[in-house]
């Protein structure tokens, strides 16, 4: 009896997850992962080109002792990117005041394809007057896949656009990426405390994310009928589902024994104070 339950468990979570993940749970392990071992690490140089159509290299923004907020978004986004661009815009604005000129913002379109110096353009002037301080721009093909694996990014194509994660990479002086920031939208302190960090001298230790963290760090689902973005299902359901089976698989191995040992605790007839 106890290994029907179990079998019927698996059946149970192998269907749940065919039906509803667009990003199986598995690779939102891989692709959080990668994003903190990216921490740490120093991202090669690249060749890339900016909102006004210049070649300019991403080494040149380093050994100058100004740290660099790198984000990463498609042109052709409706919802989350904007929301990211404007949250990372607002957040950046507010650090001025703070830190003046002691830092740069760097946002690369991940769709090579799309995202021309032209598209950016346009995308940043929606955030921004002042491309010399928040810059955008892009690179080849090969230039994106490698830059976006050294940043610990991870992105997959969708019928409907992009899932990705949502994340803003905190970059030192030196070039060597100090934090990963992560979610939506931002608030000033976000990317305030790690700069401050970095230009004070001043660091804290390193905590781990915790498993809310992790379920808001992907981007939203795209509804092709309603046109909206939504609640990111497929991995709250990947967790319930795989929760609810432990649950299963506990019932059948231990069942009878933890029934027993209620019943032993609180015999029928006597009521339980």
């Amino acid at each position: 009896m106890g290994r029907l339950i179990i079998f019927i468990g698996l059946v149970v979570v192998a269907a749940l997850t065919n039906a509803y993940a667009e990003i199986s749970l598995e690779t939102s392990k891989k692709a959080i992962q990668a994003a903190e071992w990216a921490e740490g690490t120093t991202p090669r140089d690249y060749i890339l080109v900016d909102q006004d159509g210049k070649t300019f290299r991403l080494s040149e923004y380093f050994g100058k002792g100004k740290p660099l907020l790198v984000s990463f978004i498609y042109t052709s986004c409706t919802a989350v990117c904007p929301t990211i661009t404007g949250s990372l815009s607002k957040a950046a604005l507010e650090a001025r005041k703070e830190f003046g000129d002691k830092f740069n913002v760097l946002t690369i379109g991940f769709d090579s394809e799309i995202d021309t110096p032209e598209r950016l353009r346009e995308y940043g002037k929606r955030f921004t007057d002042n491309f010399r301080f928040m810059r955008f721009a892009t690179g080849s093909k090969d230039t994106i896949e490698k830059m976006t694996k050294d940043f610990g990014f991870f992105y997959q194509k969708e019928k409907w656009g992009f899932n990705h994660l949502n994340m803003i990479s905190v970059v030192n002086a030196q070039g060597k990426i100090y934090k990963q920031v992560y979610g939506q939208k931002l608030i000033p302190a976000d990317i305030e405390t790690p700069l401050k960090e970095l230009i004070t001298g001043r660091m804290p230790k390193q905590g781990t994310l915790t498993l809310i963290d992790r379920i808001k760090l992907f981007c939203s689902t795209y509804d092709p009928a309603t046109g909206r973005y939504v609640v990111n299902w497929p991995v709250i359901i990947g967790f319930l589902v795989q929760l609810v089976l432990i649950l299963i698989i506990v019932f059948a191995v231990w069942g009878r024994s933890i029934l027993s040992l209620f019943s032993k605790i609180h015999p029928r007839g006597v009521k339980p104070v």
